[in-house]
């Protein structure tokens, strides 16, 4: 994404309007009933309301609101659905590709180190080990978290199906 590509170049600063996202109440058990997962994060990102600060926060924005704007705007819910559901498949691919692209880099950089100045190796080993085992944390961490937001969903759906008698 761009507002990472740039955020080391001097003179270039990453900003963003405020926000906040209020949740909607029936948004884990709409999650719950999606037939897939791409499913289940279009409801949740579409789920809930949008209020803009009307200042400029400094970083990258940690999430995209456009899916409640379009909401605000009246856009259908089957399309914002749409939408959602093609958004998540999105970030997953750039993720993966962000992961792909830092490991070939990796092991080009081992190659030239190889190529050049073995004891170089010991240290892009150091440096980059740590980068690699924080990728797969965060991935781990991040399929953790949604997995137990599926059962928190489903779990709260369950107990609204028993209570209603269903």
């Amino acid at each position: 994404m761009l507002c990472y590509e740039l955020r080391l170049v001097p003179g270039v600063s990453n900003v963003h309007l405020g926000a906040t996202v209020t949740a909607a109440a029936a948004a884990p058990a709409a999650a719950a009933a999606a037939a897939t997962p791409a499913a289940a994060a279009a409801a949740a990102a579409t789920a809930g309301t949008v209020s803009f600060e009307y200042k400029v926060r400094e970083g990258i924005c940690p999430y995209s609101h456009g899916l409640l704007v379009a909401k605000l705007a009246g856009v259908p819910q089957h399309v914002l659905e749409c939408a959602a559901a093609q958004s998540h498949l999105l970030q997953q691919q750039t993720a993966q590709q962000q992961r792909d692209a830092r490991l070939r880099s990796v092991a080009a950089g081992l190659l030239r180190a190889a190529a050049e100045d073995p004891t170089e190796l010991e240290c892009m080993y150091t440096r980059y080990r740590a980068e690699v085992l924080a990728d797969a944390q965060q991935q781990e961490e991040a399929d953790a978290a949604a997995a137990a937001a599926a059962a928190a969903a489903a779990a709260t759906s369950g107990a609204a199906a028993a209570a209603a008698g269903l």
